[in-house]
């Protein structure tokens, strides 16, 4: 389907497609492709000679880190002579990671930028041993509609990942004995069958996925058979009748330990369903019309949504043009999820 046939569509429903978000380093990527041509080529000659890969993404956001250790994986089975070598600002995500071979870590935004500027020119020139895992923006309201899954979408563009689609979905996280022994002992107050729990989104740029604090609520209340542990920052507002509060005691390593150990988590999409993959679990998602569920869909992902859905859902729109509550997300009824999650029974 082409792309005038989604601005068509969109048009249909009456609103017009984001526009594409521009970043300032925008403005001088051509400078420095003309800048970094030469070091480029002379670096992808180096990296084919000892048999290794660089691998980049800055920006924070979590769950797509997470599924770059599902690429990752990918690129270590297809290419597994080659040494993996990733470059972020969440190291946390890659440790123990065995088919990583080394981390690089910068939070320092100057040296950021020019690594962003190098990795870009050469995403721009499709190097193959030189890797930007990364998302234009400008490709979003098409891909929602192809209903790919996240790691489709990061690897957009790049011929010789064609076949990437058809790699199993599932990101990695690794623990050793040492980390998992001192987080049992932090955290020995964990229920021996639990569910993790977030009161609410407290970013304003995703109101369109926020279920919300009193829907969660209602579902705690509703379901006093569970052990409910609480995740989240101290930004969100605690539920009641919860067994254990764990909103901002917690880094990253000790989050996916909380996660490697419940029996399920309930979240509305985002970082954590990402998150319960790497340990198999099975999580409750509560999904909007952000975008279709393929975007995040794990084994283990039990989708929730508002059926029939709307009739403007996968816009990937951050805000509703249409409702201050969105419909595809308000109308999915806290008796709706009980009955998902009685469904499956997962403490028994």
């Amino acid at each position: 389907m082409s792309k005038r046939y989604f601005e068509k569509k969109a048009k249909e429903m009456g609103f017009n497609r984001p526009a594409p978000y521009i970043r300032k380093s925008d403005y001088v990527l051509p400078f420095a492709i003309i800048l970094f041509f030469p070091i480029l080529l002379l670096c992808q000659i180096i990296l084919r000679y000892i048999n290794t890969i660089l691998v980049c993404r800055f920006e924070p956001y979590i769950g797509d880190l997470l599924v770059e250790t599902n690429f990752i994986s990918y690129l270590k089975k297809k290419k597994p002579q080659q040494k993996i070598i990733i470059f972020t600002s969440v190291s946390e995500i890659f440790k123990n990671n065995p088919n990583v071979y080394k981390i690089f870590k910068s939070k320092n935004k100057i040296k950021q930028g020019i690594l962003l500027l190098f990795f870009r020119s050469a995403e721009k020139l499709k190097l193959n041993n030189i890797i930007y895992f990364n998302y234009p923006n400008d490709v979003y309201f098409y891909n929602t509609q192809k209903k790919e899954h996240l790691l489709c979408g990061l690897t957009k563009g790049r011929r010789e990942f064609s076949d990437i689609a058809s790699f199993p979905k599932k990101c990695e996280i690794y623990l050793d004995v040492f980390e998992e022994k001192a987080f049992r002992k932090k955290f020995s107050e964990l229920p021996a069958k639990y569910y993790l729990i977030l009161s609410e989104l407290n970013s304003s740029q995703m109101l369109v996925k926020n279920w919300g604090f009193e829907n969660m609520q209602k579902l705690v209340n509703g379901l006093p058979e569970i052990n409910w542990v609480q995740v989240g920052t101290l930004k969100e507002r605690k539920l009641n009748n919860i067994k254990l509060d764990l909103r901002g005691k917690t880094n990253l390593r000790e989050l996916f330990y909380i996660v490697k150990n419940c029996a399920a988590v309930v979240c509305t999409e985002g970082m954590y369903t990402h998150l319960s993959s790497a340990f198999n679990k099975n999580c409750f998602t509560i999904f909007s019309g952000y975008h279709p569920i393929e975007i995040s869909k794990y084994p283990k992902v039990i989708p929730i949504v508002k059926n029939p859905q709307v009739p403007c859902a996968y816009c990937w729109m951050q805000k509703c043009p249409f409702y201050t509550d969105p419909k595809c997300i308000k109308e999915i009824s806290v008796n709706q999820v009980i009955k998902k999650i009685r469904k499956y029974n997962l403490l028994n």
